[in-house]
């Protein structure tokens, strides 16, 4: 029989582990709820074929794969599967460009190109680093320029517009490039009416991010791979991520097949991985979700990463709203290329992109066959990577954005504030 002095003790004990035990429970309550509802969400694979998925939310981790990395031989995806990053690429150009101190933030982009190249100088004024940095500078994403002599025809330097952009960057050459800015200088002047100063409009461009990770590789006499390798991935460990193609046996292995279908109705149709070239820099970078979780919690936690003045830099604003201030529209059918037409209001980030009226930044990707999507908040102690070997839709501007929809519905379950009261949940 217990005595009054063991039953004292005994109910100390109790008192003292129960607000441990409620912690513990506490603590890990948003990551099952977001385990048990991706469980559900996800239960319909008509909507992709293979997905990896990192969750951190203040000091707790989650990691979560679904559906297979090769549906024809049914080879299921891990924490080691490699996708292609699509646009999130652009983030480490950005980190790139941070990491170095040859080429400055305010530099003409002429003191770096080859002096035979006719730099373009929209309403006289010539294009800045910053001005590829922030989609400020070029109008057009791809390498197509066109003239007034037959506007309808765009002159394309290496890349594919057939097959419903099957790879369309995989002939890109750096001379490409180079030709494509002496063309595009005459589209400059020819359609003036269209083209502001540098740094007066915003115009989302995979060109000019592409330019950019060139001109930084020709500064110092290496490969895009290789600079970005040296300066950024070492540095947080990222050791299976690289740019274009895999470099071990183990990587090609991993690399996860992509597919496509136009309707949901349809059936998964595998496509090609996209080679960027010598574009690398807007789109070329792959990685798994063991290595993304590596890069969102250098992001989250900059002050212990090995590249924490980098990453500062990249998750900084930029002290400018900017606004197309065009005002000639363009009239229906008169410009084939919608470049030219689209005004819109950005608050900028060095790397990132922000949702409005949130502590939120992100970044989105999507080739041919994939989609990802990277989103985080210091202020919330939140991130979220989703990546995928899969979509649905046709052209750039595919009508449903999977990885997306998830990433936010994800941070709707952990109940941070994404500035809008909807549940993203809905959409998948």
């Amino acid at each position: 029989m217990m005595n009054v002095k063991s039953f004292t003790r005994y109910c100390l004990l109790i008192l003292f582990f129960i607000p441990l035990f409620s912690f513990s429970v506490l603590a890990n309550t948003a990551l099952d709820e977001v385990r048990v509802k991706l469980d559900t969400l996800l239960n319909d694979s008509s909507k992709y074929v293979g997905l990896s998925i990192f969750v951190l939310d203040n000091d707790e981790s989650l990691k979560l794969n679904y559906g297979h990395e090769d549906l024809e031989n049914r080879v299921l995806t891990d924490e080691k599967t490699l996708y292609e990053l699509g646009s999130i690429s652009k983030v480490f150009t950005r980190m790139l460009l941070a990491s170095q101190d040859k080429i400055k933030f305010t530099d003409n982009i002429s003191e770096y190109l080859p002096h035979w190249v006719r730099v373009p100088k929209p309403s006289g004024k010539e294009i800045k680093i910053k001005d590829l940095v922030t989609h400020m500078g070029v109008k057009f994403s791809l390498p197509c320029a066109i003239r007034s002599s037959s506007p309808h025809k765009p002159i394309c330097f290496g890349v594919n517009l057939g097959e419903s952009f099957r790879n369309p960057y995989s002939e890109v050459t750096r001379e490409d490039n180079f030709n494509f800015l002496n063309e595009y200088s005459y589209t400059v002047e020819e359609f003036s009416q269209y083209f502001p100063a540098p740094g007066d409009f915003y115009s989302y461009s995979n060109f000019g991010i592409g330019l950019l990770g060139e001109l930084v590789s020709l500064e110092y006499g290496a490969s895009y791979s290789e600079i970005l390798s040296e300066m950024i991935l070492t540095p947080l460990e990222m050791n299976n991520t690289f740019v274009n193609n895999c470099v071990t046996i183990d990587q090609c292995k991993r690399q996860a097949k992509v597919y496509k279908k136009k309707l949901l109705k349809d059936e998964w149709k595998e496509v090609e991985l996209w080679n960027f070239s010598a574009l690398a820099g807007a789109g070329g970078v792959r990685s798994s979700i063991d290595d993304m979780e590596k890069f969102i919690k250098a992001n989250l936690n900059s002050d212990t990463s090995n590249l924490e003045r980098v990453i500062d830099i990249a998750q900084k604003k930029l002290e400018v709203e900017t606004m197309n201030h065009n005002k000639n529209v363009c009239k229906p059918g008169e410009i084939p290329l919608r470049d030219l037409c689209n005004p819109q209001k950005k608050d900028l980030y060095y790397a990132w992109e922000s949702i409005p009226n949130t502590s939120f930044l992100y970044h989105a990707g999507a080739t041919g066959g994939s989609q990802s999507m990277v989103i985080f908040s210091k202020k919330e102690k939140v991130g979220v990577v989703v990546l995928s070997n899969s979509r649905i839709g046709e052209g750039d501007q595919s009508p449903q954005h999977f990885s997306n929809d998830l990433a936010l519905c994800i941070v709707n379950i952990l109940k941070k504030d994404l500035g809008v009261d909807y549940d993203f949940c809905k959409l998948l």
